[in-house]
């Protein structure tokens, strides 16, 4: 027969029931066809005849087919090629005759072993026609190139030239990645021999701390494709300086084992977390040693202990707490946090930490915290922060928590936010705190000043309290009893040693006596504004009036004012206000430079109607 056809390989893909495969070229026996089947992932298996396939037609020129045991899978793909021996085996006689059949059939195997490597020859690589015949295509020697790769120098030869790529895969070293197989040294080999290494996508079993040498990089898939399996109890990771770790998902299997996720020891620093996840372990995420990571950067972490639910004190991200404050500045930067609604920073023994662009949940600041800044951030989910230690600042962040700051802090700086819980409650009553807060109603407390008066000065109507009893007999003037505490409405002037404060009512009634404010804050000083509106069972008692601050001047300011409007049986007369002192929490209004506001200057407070009220308007800056 003739070989017609150059045609020596044929492919087609599974479908899960198709068995019989055409084979469109002529082969002289069953055994010369080569059946390989190629799996969805690219794995390829040599078929064996008479196990995984039979064949029909060999010696046909028009071909024949296989059919296999089993139809080949969807996503599959079946190659059928010639695999003709390369050998001669006809045995032609001296003066014997010469079969034509047997000297074509001889010729014909010649023109397949020739398409046979001519079809081989088309899959190699090969240098251009016009390329000078100069150039060498013989490898280096078995010992020249031993773990190096294929180069070519600047003639265009092949050489041998040392690992020079950016990555070299952890499955180089042996790795599997079948979340079964304990990838823990094949790993560290990686690390311990080159300076990037590639983490392929896969789950890699860890079984013992995984350390990242100084300036090495640990680069995987990403970190939905790329884990890294916690599977015994001790710290996953340890980063050395300028070590760096990238698009990996370190998985702490939950409450399973114990141990940390990535560590950063004292003394070293530099290190980059990118894009990675670092979530389920049954102790911190990211634990800094007190002095470690500084000037460090995290970027795009999703991070939460197993067990780090709100109020649980289980931060993702842990700066140890020594005791004191870190002895100079350790900057840590922190970019793009999300910690899945669980506890997200311990700020620890921290001097100088940055938090941006991040979504949090509860923050726990120590007494030794300094210099913490958080900005554009959402805060959410505890009841309660509290902020300690000194030098922190939140600024341009929506906070949920209310925010209260401890006694001994200093320069806190909370601006530009938007608050769910407000008053913003400081107890540190210093003026180096710079608050900011929207206008907030309160409700002031109006009060006469309690400095005693003597019997024979007092007023008659207004309501008093006996401080001391003396010679007076107050029964005569309107008291139940003469006993200190007791209160009254006075009937005379009174007489004798006794004294008394004046004491201010509200009152009841149809129409009662009203007092309310707002105040808001910005930076070191607070707005507020203050409304009271006469009842008509309000006694304004005899003393200059008073009325309270939402919290108090501070201390090293010796004198505030501002101005007070009053509208008395609808006469209009303006005065002054003033906080009398450093640490006063409360104003007084003053008349003008003749003395205080009382219940009859500069006029007689009365009620008059319900449509005509008397009122006192005030509005005052202060230094908080």
């Amino acid at each position: 027969m003739t070989v017609s056809s150059s045609t020596a390989r044929v492919s087609y893909s599974g479908n899960g029931s198709t068995q019989a495969f055409a084979v469109s070229f002529y082969f002289l026996a069953n055994s010369q066809l080569l059946v390989v089947l190629r799996s969805s992932t690219g794995i390829e298996t040599t078929q064996v005849l008479g196990t995984n396939y039979t064949v029909t037609g060999a010696g046909v020129l028009t071909g024949g087919t296989v059919t296999m045991t089993v139809a080949p899978a969807s996503g599959t793909t079946l190659v059928i090629s010639r695999n003709v021996p390369l050998t001669q085996e006809t045995d032609l006689q001296p003066n014997d005759r010469l079969p034509a059949e047997t000297l074509e059939q001889s010729i014909d195997k010649l023109t397949m072993i020739t398409q046979q490597l001519d079809e081989a020859n088309d899959r190699t690589l090969k240098f251009p026609l016009t390329d000078s015949s100069s150039i060498s295509s013989i490898l280096p020697s078995s010992n020249d190139r031993a773990g190096k790769f294929l180069k070519f120098s600047t003639t265009g030869s092949p050489i041998a030239d040392a690992i020079t790529t950016p990555y070299v895969s952890v499955k180089d070293f042996g790795a599997v990645g079948d979340g079964t197989t304990d990838d823990t040294a094949a790993i560290q080999l990686a690390l311990n021999t080159t300076t990037a290494v590639y983490v392929p996508p896969g789950t890699y079993k860890i079984t013992s701390t995984l350390n990242v040498p100084s300036n090495t990089s640990l680069i995987g898939a990403g970190r939905g494709t790329a884990k890294l399996l916690h599977s015994f109890n001790g710290d996953m990771m340890t980063l050395n300086n300028y070590s760096n770790i990238s698009g990996l998902w370190l998985d702490g299997q939950g409450a399973t084992y114990t141990g940390q996720g990535v560590v950063i020891n004292n003394g070293v620093g530099r290190q980059n977390i990118y894009s990675c996840r670092i979530t389920d372990f049954n102790a911190a995420c990211l634990y800094f040693y007190s002095q470690g990571g500084t000037q460090c950067s995290v970027i795009d972490l999703i991070a939460s202990q197993t067990n780090g639910t709100t109020g649980s004190n289980n931060f993702a991200i842990v700066i140890q707490d020594t005791g004191s404050v870190e002895s100079g500045a350790f900057p840590r930067k922190f970019s793009h946090i999300e910690t899945n609604g669980f506890c997200s920073f311990s700020f620890g023994s921290s001097n100088n930490t940055y938090v941006s662009n991040s979504f949090l949940a509860d923050l726990f600041y120590s007494l030794n915290s300094r210099a913490t800044l958080i900005t554009n951030c959402r805060i959410a989910n505890q009841a309660a922060l509290l902020i300690q230690g000194n030098n922190h600042t939140i600024i341009s962040c929506a906070i949920s928590p209310q925010i209260t700051i401890q006694t001994t802090s200093d320069n806190i700086a909370l601006q530009g936010n938007s608050y769910n819980n407000l008053p913003i409650i400081d107890n540190a009553n210093n003026n180096r705190n710079l608050l900011d807060s929207w206008r907030l109603a309160y409700t002031p407390v109006i009060s006469v000043d309690p400095t005693p008066q003597a019997a024979g000065t007092f007023v008659n109507g207004k309501t008093y309290e006996i401080v001391v009893v003396g010679s007076t007999d107050f029964t005569l003037i309107g008291a139940a009893s003469n006993t200190v505490g007791v209160q009254f409405v006075a009937t005379g002037v009174g007489s004798g040693s006794g004294t008394a404060k004046s004491i201010l009512i509200l009152g009841g009634g149809a129409n009662p006596g009203v007092i309310s404010g707002t105040y808001s804050r910005s930076g070191a000083t607070t707005t507020v504004a203050i409304e009271f509106y006469m009842g008509e069972l309000t006694n304004l008692g005899t003393g200059g009036i008073r009325i309270s601050l939402p919290h108090a001047m501070k201390n090293d300011i010796l004198f505030a004012g501002g101005t007070v409007y009053m509208n008395i049986g609808g006469t209009i007369y303006e005065g002054f206000v003033q906080i009398p002192g450093a640490g006063a929490d409360y104003i007084e209004l003053l008349r003008d430079t003749s003395g205080s506001v009382t219940y009859n200057s500069p006029a007689l407070f009365t009620w008059t109607s319900a449509s005509i009220k008397s009122f006192i308007r005030l509005s005052l800056t202060y230094p908080n």
